[in-house]
Formats: structure tokens, C-alpha cells, sequence
């Protein structure tokens, strides 16, 4: 086994450096900071036993590890997620991240396909969803034995249906002061909008109004006061904390109330400000999170970390209908352990919303039909082109 240490001003130089010097078969064995940068040890030819006495020899010693726990400790700092070098740090993370998906992979799927051929057809399966591949890896590892080993595909599907989380019944039958929350275009608004409608219907709870908490953007809560004009119902605009939390007592009668939020980038400091008004109004606010379901992995993790404080009981999968490839979502809620509350597929109000217990089954079942459709359409373009010159 050959390993080598690398020393780079960035990971992303680290990592192109060990691309160029040991090619696609390296495997990285840790990473780590330096005076001048960051390191990567990486593997070739690579063994568990070896690399573990290697990188013990690597460490630092005891009595260094001694010293500088004996030293003067340090005033705490504040580190803000809006920081520049923090998000570069985070950005070459992630990229770290999905190389170490990739060399998990190419492992456990050799080893898979010697030991259990069924279990890594079920993973070629789940990976074809562009589930995250350590996510994957975790699926199959819990899977459970199978009588009949046939039909990877269904038993993947199974996999997929019985992790992932969802919130039954609908929170938002139960009643409530509720908030939604997510970044910038994720559909908050017309979401609320469908809920409102929702609930509004024949025999439904009675709906105290509607509150638009956004005092950054010129013409704030118009879209959400057509709404409450079709409804029937009344649209509180509030800015502040105070005000939130008059428009929540004045409405402590009905049994919902629906309050829509700014959305922010989370490096943007108005999102920390909106954060600590939702926070202020709290216990009583509860909140759910709007992620849109055509985000790339980062982003969707991104924002589900920057809204952890807020405690969101679930999230609203908006945009079904605008992605080529649900694995991203999917990946994200799973890892995260955030239920599944709504689905939205559409612009119709309220009809293009549906409670996700009721739809999760379709939601698995269109993740590989999208997937199907990504795979036929370069294949489609290139039998047009054999013909074309043939």
C-alpha cells in the first residue's frame, strides 16, 4: 500500500493534486489543516490494517498532545455562517464529500457484487435515483434478508418507502399558529395560499387569517392579500416582534393561522433577524420548511442546516413538477431525518397540494420515472444521430 501526503493551499488544489499524482484509485484516509493551508493522506493499493498503523504514526504524539492541551485556552469566537471563508470552507467540504461517496462506492460495490450479488443490484438500483450513495450504502446495509432474491428494483423501492420519514396526519389539520420558512423562490407563498384554501373548504377548522411577516421587500404581502381577498379572510402585515406577536394573541381564538415569511439567502443578515423574530414567538409559533425539490443536493442541505434552530416539525416539498430528478430532495430529507409534511406539484390552488402520507408511494414511483426519462432522452438523441449519418 502506497500513501502519500499532500500539502495544497486548498482542498481543491489538495484534491487535484492527488487526482493527477495517484489517479481515480486513491482513497483518502484523512484530511486536515496547516500554517500554509490543508493536508490530504491519501491511499493506493488500499488496507484497513495498514492504514490505520499508518496513520497512527502520523499523529501527533502524547506528550505533544499534552502540551497543548496544558496551554493557555482560548477566548471563544463567534464564527457567522455568512462568512466568506467559512462558505469556501463548506463548498470544498462538500466536494470532499462527494469524492469520498464515490470511493465509498466503488469499494462497497465491489465487495458487494462478490459477496451478496442481490444486494449490490439493489444498491445499482437506489443509486440510479441519484440517492446519495452513502445513503444508499445505509439502506442496504439495513436491509433485511429476502426470502426470494429477485426483482432488485422492488425491494429498493421498499427500502426507500419505509425510511423515509413523513408526518401523519398533516400537522396543519391539527390546527394551530403556524409558520412557513425557506429560502428565496422556494413557493411560500403560494403554498400558504393552498393551505389556507384548504382549510378553508366545507366543514373545515375555522381559519383566524393569514400574517405576512416581511418588512424587506416594497409590496410585501400583496400576492398573500389576494389570497386572503379570495378567501374571505383577513391579512395581518406585521414587522416586528412585538407585532407578531400581537397578530398570534389577536387570532388565539381560531384554529389556524397561517404566517408567511421573508425569504433570505442564509449568508443574507436579514435571515438571522427573521430567525430571532420566528424564535421570539415562540413556543406558540410552529414552523414548517418550504424546500423546492429542483435544488441541488448543497443547496437543499444548506438551507435545512441554517433553519435547524427554528425546530421545524416537517417540510413542504415544493416544485415537483419543475425537476428532472428527485434524488437530491429525497437524499437531503432522509439525511436529516426531516419528515415529509406536504407535497406541492403544481401552481392550481389548492388542488396541486397533497398531505404527504397520502402520496408518498407516487412520490418514490415518479423519482424513477424521472430518472427513466433522464436515461431515454440521450439515448433518444443519439439513435437521431446514427440515423442521421447513417
Amino acid at each position: 500500500m502506497n500513501i502519500r501526503r499532500f500539502v495544497a493551499p486548498s482542498m481543491r488544489a489538495a484534491l487535484d493534486r492527488v487526482r493527477e499524482e495517484q489517479g481515480p484509485d486513491a482513497v483518502i484516509l484523512s484530511t486536515g489543516r496547516t500554517d500554509t493551508g490543508v493536508e490530504v493522506i491519501t491511499a493506493v493499493d488500499y488496507d484497513p490494517a495498514l492504514a490505520a498503523g499508518a496513520l497512527a504514526a502520523l499523529s501527533p504524539q502524547p506528550a505533544a498532545a499534552e502540551a497543548a492541551a496544558a496551554g493557555p485556552t482560548p477566548a471563544p469566537r463567534v464564527i457567522w455562517s455568512q462568512d466568506e471563508t467559512v462558505l469556501a470552507m463548506r463548498r470544498e467540504i462538500e466536494a470532499l464529500r462527494q469524492m469520498l461517496e464515490q470511493q465509498l462506492a466503488r469499494l462497497s460495490w465491489d465487495g458487494l457484487a462478490r459477496r451478496e450479488p442481490f444486494r449490490a443490484q439493489v444498491l445499482h438500483e437506489l443509486c440510479g435515483l441519484d440517492l446519495a450513495t452513502d445513503l444508499a450504502l445505509r439502506l442496504v446495509d439495513e436491509m433485511p434478508p429476502v426470502a426470494r432474491p429477485e426483482n432488485p428494483a422492488g425491494v429498493a423501492l421498499a427500502l426507500l418507502l419505509r425510511h423515509l420519514p413523513v408526518v401523519d396526519p398533516a400537522p396543519i389539520e391539527a390546527g394551530g399558529p403556524w409558520a412557513l420558512v425557506g429560502p428565496t423562490g422556494a413557493g411560500k407563498t403560494t403554498t400558504i395560499g393552498k393551505l389556507a384554501a384548504r382549510q378553508a373548504g366545507p366543514g373545515r377548522a375555522d381559519l383566524g387569517g393569514l400574517i405576512a411577516l416581511d418588512c424587506y421587500q416594497i409590496g410585501a404581502g400583496e400576492r398573500l392579500a389576494a389570497h386572503a381577498r379570495r378567501l374571505g379572510t383577513r391579512l395581518r402585515l406585521v414587522a416586528t416582534p412585538a407585532e407578531l406577536s400581537s397578530a398570534l394573541a389577536a387570532t388565539d381564538g381560531a384554529a389556524l393561522t397561517l404566517v408567511d415569511t421573508a425569504g433570505f439567502a442564509q449568508r443574507d443578515l436579514r435571515f438571522a433577524g427573521q430567525a430571532a423574530q420566528l424564535a421570539a414567538a415562540a413556543p406558540k409559533l410552529r414552523t414548517l420548511l418550504v424546500l423546492p425539490a429542483n435544488a441541488d443536493a448543497a443547496t437543499l442541505d444548506s438551507v435545512i442546516r441554517a433553519h435547524a434552530a427554528l425546530r421545524p416539525a416537517g417540510c413542504i416539498l415544493t416544485k415537483i413538477d419543475e425537476t428532472a430528478s428527485l434524488g437530491a430532495a429525497l437524499s437531503a430529507i432522509l439525511r436529516h431525518q426531516l419528515p415529509l409534511a406536504y407535497l406541492c406539484a403544481g401552481q392550481r390552488v389548492p388542488e396541486d397540494l397533497y398531505p404527504a402520507a397520502e402520496r408518498r408511494v407516487w412520490l418514490v414511483r415518479l423519482a424513477v420515472k424521472l430518472r427513466a426519462a433522464a436515461r431515454a432522452v440521450p439515448a433518444a438523441v443519439e439513435t437521431r444521430e446514427v440515423r442521421a449519418h447513417g
